[in-house]
C-alpha cells in the first residue's frame, strides 16, 4: 500500500477478502491503510467443483469476478497482489472507458504474445456495473457441466471477445515478468505459488531501493526493501 500511494494520488486502496482471510490479517491490511471490502469466498472449490490442477494451485483467483460490482467507483484498476508498482500510474484512468469493455496485460512479452493470444489478468482496468457483473458470474456457473471449472483469465478473455464486448491491450510496461524490460513500470510476479517473491526471505541489509533495475534480483531487493518500510511506516514490528 504505501508503494502504491506514492505512485499514485488515487488514495482509494480497496482489498477484496473472502472468509478465507484470517482476522490477524484483516488487521494487518486495514493498518496498513486498506479499505476491505468482504465478499463470499469465491472458487473451484466453494462452487462444488475440482478445477484443473492449474486452479487447485491458486486457489481464489476467481475473487476478481467481484471487481465489477464495485459501483460506486466510475474505474476500477483492479491489482494482484504478487505485482509490484515501480511508477507512477495515474494514466491508466485517464483511458476513455465503456462498460462493455476492459483493458488488460500482455500476457508475455509483446515479441512472444501477439494480440490475440490472451492477456494475463493480473492488471485490469474496468467500470464497474452490476448486470455485467452477474452475467459475468452467471456465464461461468453455467459451463460447469459441460467444460468443468474453468480458471478466471481464460474465461474472462474469451467473455469480453464475444460481440458487443471488447478488449484492449496495455502496454507490456504494466505486466513486465520473469525478466526485465525496460520501460518498466510494474514487476508481475506471476506464477504458482513457489515462485512468489515473499518465499525467497532477503534480510534487511541486503534490501534496498535499486535506482537501475537490471535483472530480477534487483527487483526482488526493492520488493523486500518496500516491505520493510511498510513495516515501520505501519508499526507492524509484532507481525
Amino acid at each position: 500500500y504505501q508503494r502504491r500511494v506514492r505512485v499514485s494520488c488515487k488514495r482509494n486502496v480497496i482489498a477484496i477478502v473472502g472468509g478465507s482471510i484470517s482476522d490477524e490479517s484483516r488487521s494487518i491490511l486495514t493498518k496498513a491503510g486498506y479499505q476491505l471490502l468482504e465478499m463470499p469466498q469465491l472458487d473451484c472449490s466453494t462452487e462444488g467443483q475440482v478445477g484443473d490442477e492449474g486452479i487447485a494451485r491458486i486457489a481464489g483467483t476467481h475473487m476478481r469476478y467481484w471487481t465489477w460490482t464495485m459501483t460506486e467507483y466510475e474505474k476500477v484498476f483492479y491489482i494482484d497482489c504478487d505485482i509490484v508498482l515501480l511508477d507512477r500510474i495515474d494514466e491508466i484512468f485517464d483511458i476513455p472507458l465503456n462498460e462493455n469493455e476492459i483493458y488488460a496485460a500482455y500476457f508475455g512479452a509483446p515479441s512472444s504474445n501477439p494480440v490475440g493470444t490472451g492477456f494475463n489478468a493480473g492488471m485490469i482496468l474496468l467500470k464497474p456495473n452490476k448486470k455485467l457483473a452477474d452475467e459475468i458470474l452467471n456465464t461461468w456457473r453455467s459451463l460447469f457441466d459441460t467444460l468443468g471449472c474453468i480458471s478466471d483469465q481464460p474465461y474472462l478473455y474469451h467473455f469480453f471477445n464475444k460481440p458487443g464486448r471488447n478488449v484492449h491491450f496495455l502496454p507490456y510496461a504494466y505486466n513486465v515478468r520473469k525478466k526485465i524490460y525496460h520501460p518498466m513500470k510494474v514487476f508481475h510476479y506471476a506464477g504458482p505459488r513457489r515462485q512468489k517473491v515473499w518465499n525467497f526471505y532477503l534480510p534487511p541489509e541486503d534490501a534496498k531501493n535499486v535506482a537501475i533495475m537490471k535483472n530480477p534480483e534487483d527487483v526482488s531487493r526493492v520488493w523486500w526493501w518496500f516491505f520493510y518500510d511498510a513495516i515501520q511506516t505501519y508499526g507492524l514490528q509484532e507481525w
